[in-house]
């Protein structure tokens, strides 16, 4: 499912992180993938996995030289904008991954998909999309519950929309 351009503001359950550090979450479950195809350098996976995992800020440089063509990718969406907010701002970066960030060469896997959450069990979430059931994963160990919202990306819950 490609989702649309959307008009609606969406309200984020945890909206208090930079759009750079959102970038990087949505980013993330294609690290270990360009890691092992020698996209990316060990040290610069292991600097992204400690923003990950500690927390942090990561510097736009870096996720260019790690996600080069999303990072691209934002760019040309940003300058078609209508650039009312500003670029790299939280809601500027959602948007994109929302609604602009789509692989029409690669699987299924690599589009954001939105989906309601109808189970939890651990941190296997099953989600529905398009009336039928995905399991993907908490990976950021996000607030879920049942009815609300997920945005997924690689299998991961991203963000939780109320």
């Amino acid at each position: 499912m490609i989702l649309p351009q959307s008009n609606t503001l969406e309200i984020s359950l945890k909206c208090e992180c930079t759009g750079e550090e959102l970038f990087l979450r949505y980013a993330w479950p294609c690290a270990s993938d360009k890691l092992d195809s020698h996209k990316i350098s060990f040290s610069d996976f292991s600097t992204l996995k400690i923003l990950i995992e500690k927390g942090g800020i990561p510097k736009r440089a870096l996720l260019a030289v790690c996600f080069q063509n999303a990072v691209k990718a934002y760019g040309v969406y940003y300058r078609k904008s209508d650039r009312a907010i500003p670029e790299w701002s939280f809601d500027s970066v959602a948007d994109y991954w929302r609604h602009h960030h789509i692989h029409p060469d690669k699987p299924h896997k690599c589009d954001l998909i939105k989906g309601i959450v109808r189970k939890i069990n651990g941190c296997i979430i099953s989600v529905s999309v398009d009336e039928k059931m995905l399991p993907v994963k908490n990976i950021y160990n996000l607030p879920i519950q049942v009815g609300k919202t997920a945005y997924v990306h690689q299998h991961s819950v991203i963000e939780i929309m109320d």
